[in-house]
């Protein structure tokens, strides 16, 4: 138990300041989706979702309306949103196009066009009540995801995710045999170290797994985006091999047809996403995913097809490259972190777990603190093990698995997720009742 001890202190050290601050820049983005809505002068219309299939069958007439209205822009990707109802344009300056190393996001416009009324939003000049919260959303998720600095930041966040884990798991270890001897809630007060002590024990035992989840998760998550980049790098060169080169006197296949011919590659499966080919490439890039919501859902899948055959018109030909076994797996855990509180009421809950997480490194560093200055109010009293506490680790599994499986049964949405959202309040509700039965107050 001494080294575990040792293990468990440094590691929590080390990690506590920012393992609070994912916490606090986490807490603000699980509510961005309604604070943006609240945010605009002129709150959206109510969606009305479309299928992916009738979604992009507006897509011929949506690009001949911008071609129309914005003759000095170019097309730079489309993405469906099939729970809204819209095709979302960016388009940038056709310069920009023709000198990639000199483009501004700046001046990118993007429009949704929803398909059913054939009607445009210029989602770029959105009027907001207050700017400045929608910058601060913006800092909030730079220093959530990467620290506010690239790719290192998100290697940096990586590697303190994984010594979180190391943390909840020695403290797991080190604290389940104590629970034997106290009744899960108690909070005794003779001395300041043993009262911050029991406090953090009560967090632990509340909000650990979650913790651990959330933190494992963030590790994969570092691990996918790295196995993603190296993907697409490896399909993205073999399509290039593969499908017809550019060619300057090329016959250029439009988007819807590109689009068709995608299709006929599918298997239960919808095109979410759609990349235009850039300066001196012969390739769309689009995004599928399955049709089926599963928990091994991503970003999507690419499929390339040619913008033109040659120098000659005719159907265009399509690659796609099998993905590797480590993807799909690290994409449930991104899921886990990411696409598993849609309703707001799990929102709610997730909250919760968050500040009682916040308060479970707080009363952590509190009771480190106390190796210095620590006060005995009076002596402890015998204490009385309560007959339905027999064994700390049963107490654990209590309040372990229930969260466990309530984020992984809201991964499938719908009635899953009322589900999942049922088994996370739980634990919150009996971690209320037994500290309200078994608390010390004299």
């Amino acid at each position: 138990m001494k080294y575990v001890y040792r293990i468990h202190r440094w590691t929590s050290l080390i990690c506590a300041l920012l393992f609070l601050l994912l916490c606090l820049t986490g807490l603000p983005l699980l509510f961005k989706e309604e604070i943006n809505e609240w945010n605009q002068l002129r709150p959206p219309e109510n969606p009305q979702p479309l299928s992916y299939a009738t979604l992009w069958q507006g897509l011929e007439q949506g690009i001949q309306t911008i071609q129309a209205d914005y003759p000095q822009k170019t097309i730079k990707t489309i993405s469906a949103k099939a729970d809204k109802g819209d095709l979302i344009f960016r388009l940038q300056d056709l310069e920009d196009k023709k000198h990639p190393s000199a483009a501004n996001t700046a001046k990118e416009v993007q429009l949704a066009y929803h398909v059913q009324t054939q009607t445009f939003t210029d989602q770029s000049t959105l009027s907001l009540k207050y700017p400045a919260l929608q910058d601060c959303l913006q800092l909030l998720s730079s220093l959530h995801v990467r620290l506010g600095l690239g790719r290192e930041g998100m290697l940096f966040l990586g590697f303190f995710c994984l010594l979180s884990c190391l943390s909840l798991l020695s403290g797991c270890w080190l604290y389940a045999p104590p629970l034997r001897k106290l009744a899960a809630g108690m909070l005794r007060n003779h001395s300041r170290r043993i009262f911050w002590s029991d406090w953090h024990k009560l967090t632990g035992l509340a909000a650990g797994m979650w913790a651990l989840v959330l933190c494992l998760s963030g590790v994969m998550i570092v691990l996918f985006s790295l196995g993603y980049s190296s993907y697409l790098t490896a399909a993205r060169s073999e399509a290039a091999q593969q499908l017809p080169a550019y060619s300057q006197n090329q016959v250029t296949v439009p988007p819807w047809t590109a689009l068709q011919t995608a299709s006929q590659a599918l298997d239960n499966e919808a095109v979410i996403f759609l990349k235009m080919p850039e300066p001196k490439s012969n390739l769309y890039t689009l995004y599928i995913k399955p049709l089926a919501a599963g928990p091994d859902d991503f970003m999507g899948q690419p499929l390339f097809v040619a913008a033109s055959a040659g120098e000659k018109s005719g159907p265009a030909s399509c690659f796609r490259k099998p993905l590797p076994w480590y993807l799909p797996v690290t994409a449930v855990f991104v899921n886990l972190h990411t696409h598993n509180h849609a309703l707001l009421a799990t929102k709610i809950i997730w909250s919760v777990y968050s500040l009682i997480t916040m308060a479970m490194i707080i009363s952590g560093i509190c009771v480190w603190l106390t190796r210095w200055n620590n006060t005995v109010y009076r002596q402890a009293p015998p204490l009385t093990v309560p007959v339905m506490v027999k064994s700390g680790w049963a107490i654990l599994s209590i309040f372990g698995l229930l969260p466990l499986g309530g984020l992984a049964v809201s991964l499938y949405g719908g009635y899953f997720e009322l589900a999942g959202a049922l088994a996370l309040f739980l634990p919150l509700l009996l971690f209320a009742m037994m500290w309200y039965k078994n608390k010390i107050t004299s």
